[in-house]
């Protein structure tokens, strides 16, 4: 599949839609991006309905927060599906679903799609990215709760950035706040976007 041109169709159909690799996140956005994208394979591509929170520093754009389409509408078969066809089957296929991608555009959305989810609760570094997301909406207690029940299961690496923050956080609500939105900036630049 030729990615560049498929981005450059999908696009051009998508308004108010922008890019980081086969990923499709509504513009404008502010802390989380959402939309669709690809899971691309050997032999095709996995729809993906994606929310992904910028403030989570990571090498790229995981899909904790993601699911993947049901059924028959969520895979695309290199061999069933020309190539030059892919950037319409996709676009028909998100078009029923296009409410879902603005449905988590702000931190109390955001928050209500991790509350909805009792599974995405029990991961650690879940817990902590909805400390952060607290932080960002001014509720410090309940930031400090969240980072309260993660640290203790977090890797070395997020453990120390965790008890960081809640250091912060103790100090004032607002040196947190700006420590969250400079890893949102560091997230930008990994993804390449603005």
């Amino acid at each position: 599949m030729n990615q560049t041109k498929f981005i450059d169709e999908v696009l051009g159909q998508l308004p108010g839609f922008s890019n980081t690799g086969t990923f499709f996140y509504v513009t404008p956005f502010d802390h989380v991006l959402t939309g669709f994208g690809l899971e691309i394979t050997a032999k095709g591509a996995f729809l993906i309905r994606f929310v992904y929170p910028l403030f989570f520093k990571f090498e790229c754009l995981t899909l904790t927060y993601s699911d993947r389409f049901k059924g028959l509408d969520g895979y695309l078969d290199f061999k069933e599906i020309e190539e030059k066809s892919l950037p319409v089957e996709f676009i028909s296929r998100i078009k029923e679903r296009m409410g879902e991608a603005k449905n988590c555009l702000t931190i109390q959305q955001f928050c209500t799609h991790v509350l909805g989810n009792r599974a995405l609760q029990e991961i650690s570094h879940v817990q902590m990215v909805l400390g952060y997301a607290y932080i960002l909406a001014g509720d410090k207690q309940a930031a400090l709760e969240w980072l309260t029940r993660s640290v203790k299961n977090l890797s070395d690496r997020y453990r120390a950035e965790c008890l960081s923050i809640m250091k912060l956080l103790n100090q004032d609500l607002f040196l947190a706040e700006k420590k969250i939105r400079d890893f949102e900036q560091e997230m930008k630049k990994i993804l390449g976007i603005t």
